[in-house]
């Protein structure tokens, strides 16, 4: 049987420690795969503080890119209904809400899965002692259950481009287009330029926003500073205003559709729930 070496948080008092384990097949419906890429996120580092009360020892990571190792039975399309082949590069969501009491307030009323009570998520609330151990992507291989949200990623894809959305991209997804959708000529403030950020900036200028981004210090903004067209810097020694005029200029603003009337945070306290 091929074994696969994990980082395991094994409690909240020593630092994660390396371990081995047998990769089990995988379960009808579900399925193997070779974690390639794995991201380190804010996420990750409260477990490992004892921020959580998560169970214990559980493989940590919840953000991965990897190849397909092996299919369940059942198993043969993505989310999007591609095939899916042994050696595919795949990429999969880290939660699972349970979609079983067809009652849920969050899940219908709310559109909040997150908030699901029955909710698993990878790295984070799956302990070594199921099934397969292997449910963090802090691994060698992670075994994805039926559920899992899978998408197969087109040839050309850059791995690493790729990862820096794996967390924040779906935060955003979830924010920019199933909470409040952005509409076309909306102003967008994004405040931060973490990779939540990033993304809610890129996100907003594809749906057609002008976007206002700002870099920490607050003498740069993230559109010009990250080579964004479309986001906008004030000339030394002048200020705009969210309207979009120098409020010395004297000139009304240019007639654009309604502003939309909210931030987009990239910080811990302002961020979007995880889809």
């Amino acid at each position: 049987m091929t074994t696969a070496r994990a980082v395991v948080l094994t409690n909240f008092t020593n630092p994660p420690e390396l371990a081995s384990f047998d990769v089990p097949p995988p379960t009808p419906g579900g399925l193997t795969v070779a974690c390639r890429y794995a991201g380190i996120c804010g996420t990750d580092l409260h477990p490992a503080s004892g921020h959580l009360d998560v169970p214990t020892p559980l493989v940590l990571g919840h953000e991965g890119l990897g190849t397909v190792h092996a299919l369940g039975t059942g198993t043969d399309r993505d989310a999007n209904g591609d095939a899916l082949a042994v050696g595919d590069t795949v990429m999969w969501a880290s939660s699972i809400a349970c979609h079983a009491c067809h009652a849920c307030h969050a899940c219908h009323v709310l559109r909040e899965p997150t908030l699901c009570a029955n909710r698993r998520t990878y790295g984070v609330n799956r302990p070594v002692t199921e099934e397969s151990p292997l449910r963090g992507s802090w691994g060698d291989f992670i075994s994805l259950e039926p559920g899992t949200t899978v998408i197969r990623l087109p040839a050309g894809i850059d791995p690493v481009a790729a990862m820096s959305f794996a967390c924040a991209g779906p935060t955003m997804v979830h924010a920019l287009g199933g909470r409040r959708p952005v509409r076309l000529g909306e102003t967008v403030v994004v405040q931060g330029s973490g990779p939540v950020g990033l993304a809610a900036a890129a996100l907003a200028q594809l749906a057609g926003a002008r976007v206002i981004g700002r870099l920490r210090p607050p003498t740069r903004e993230t559109g010009e500073a990250r080579g964004q067209p479309g986001s906008r810097r004030p000339a030394p020694g002048r200020s705009t205003t969210a309207a979009g005029r120098r409020p010395d200029s004297g000139s009304p603003p240019p007639r654009r559709a309604p502003p939309s009337r909210w931030a987009a945070h990239s910080s811990a306290g302002g961020a979007p729930r995880k889809p």
